[in-house]
């Protein structure tokens, strides 16, 4: 009998049960000190929960008091892995929720009509109600506030800090000006795709910032993704050792 074998089977089955908070649930975010191109401040997060058929993506900007929309979110890049396939969105279904907000010159918060946002993503074409898109490149999925044509919009901004979370305080004009609305703090993408599995993960996510393609931050994984990903390490480590 290999009790090398029997001892790390259970140690596997241990984690799992330890931590079953983990079995489905991906957290990624910013590095510490990450800043845009005009090397304003950013911190955002990004999480995946995971089940067979769907999935539920929350994006999160943390960045308090914002003074310019390149610290605002405008997109989401990430994989995807079903085991031997890569999942695509183009036959996905995708809703995209937040709540919408206007700012002022003088930072004050408004509510425009109408201030919640809970639509159908499109897939390739501008939408008057909803901006953000959905698509693939290579091997990544994406959802992006850039591809929709027109003038940048529904960004996602960071919490209010100010007389009791209603005003941005000082903003500069690229917030007021031309990117009005902002979807508030964070945005929900749920997405329905058959070729979802449970066991799916998610990896090389990266965080778009500001109105101009290409300034995309790396992530790295929170603690607990890190662990869910040493336990599948494991876990195939032992299989491969039983094949």
């Amino acid at each position: 009998m290999n009790w090398n074998l029997i001892r790390n089977g259970m140690l596997v089955l241990a984690l799992l049960v330890a931590t079953p908070a983990y079995a489905k649930f991906y957290s990624y975010s910013t590095l510490p000190n990450a800043t845009d191109p005009a090397n304003e401040p950013v911190w955002a997060k990004a999480t995946f929960d995971v089940s067979a058929g769907s999935m539920v993506v929350t994006l999160t900007n943390l960045q308090p008091n914002i003074t310019s929309v390149g610290q605002n979110i405008s997109s989401l890049w990430f994989t995807v892995n079903n085991g031997s396939s890569i999942l695509s969105l183009s036959g996905a279904n995708v809703t995209l929720s937040g709540n919408l907000v206007d700012i002022s010159s003088t930072g004050a918060l408004s509510y425009p009509s109408p201030s919640t946002l809970n639509n159908a993503i499109v897939g390739s074409t501008a939408s008057s109600i909803v901006h953000w898109t959905k698509g693939q490149s290579g091997s990544q999925s994406y959802f992006n506030d850039l591809n929709g044509g027109g003038q940048p919009d529904q960004t996602i901004i960071g919490p209010a800090m100010y007389q009791n979370n209603t005003s941005y305080g000082q903003v500069g004009g690229s917030l007021y000006n031309s990117h009005n609305p902002f979807i508030q703090n964070q945005a929900t993408f749920t997405i329905k795709a058959a070729g979802l599995l449970a066991t799916s993960t998610v990896s090389d996510v990266l965080i778009g910032f500001g109105t101009a393609p290409g300034n995309n931050l790396r992530t790295v994984p929170e603690p607990g993704t890190i662990a869910l990903f040493a336990i599948g390490a494991l876990a195939l480590a032992l299989r491969r050792r039983t094949g």
